[in-house]
């Protein structure tokens, strides 16, 4: 009953289906209340500096735990806002683009994210600057981040 009213008639088990001796076919079984997927916008910084990318490796712990993602950050940001961003991570932007528009689904929460490429002036010491073949032979990034490859 998955998708419709139950075929009784075609089923192996109808002569011992309690469901159908009790005429609670239309009951049995309960089905699950579908929650509601949590939606999160985010914007993922494609860092680059002469000719390396900046990742950083995710928590120990939570989703996606311990694999590597390009720095990102809560939200949907103006240009002063990315600016104020790239300055806490003690950076300078040169040159920076949007790239484009990535929906990611897991079972319970969504990512709608937003790439945002800024060629910098230097590397900073937060991040793991690498070249793109490094990033995509070496470390593991999820498939959530793995559009994002295709853009550096």
């Amino acid at each position: 009953m998955p998708n419709g009213e139950p075929i009784c008639s075609e089923c192996p088990l109808q002569e011992i289906c309690l469901a159908k001796k009790e005429n609670l076919t239309d009951s049995i079984p309960v089905r699950k209340i579908k929650i509601k997927r949590k939606k999160e916008s985010k914007i993922v910084f494609l860092l680059e500096c002469e000719g390396k990318i900046a990742i950083r490796k995710r928590e120990s712990k939570g989703l996606l735990a311990n694999l590597y993602e390009f720095p990102n950050v809560d939200g949907i940001l103006n240009e002063r806002e990315i600016q104020n961003v790239l300055k806490r991570w003690d950076l300078v932007g040169k040159e920076i683009s949007r790239v484009g528009e990535h929906r990611h689904i897991f079972s319970h929460v969504e990512w709608e994210m937003v790439g945002i490429k800024v060629l910098v002036e230097k590397e900073n010491e937060m991040f793991i600057w690498a070249s793109k073949e490094e990033i995509l032979e070496k470390y593991a990034i999820p498939g959530a981040f793995s559009w994002f490859c295709e853009k550096l």
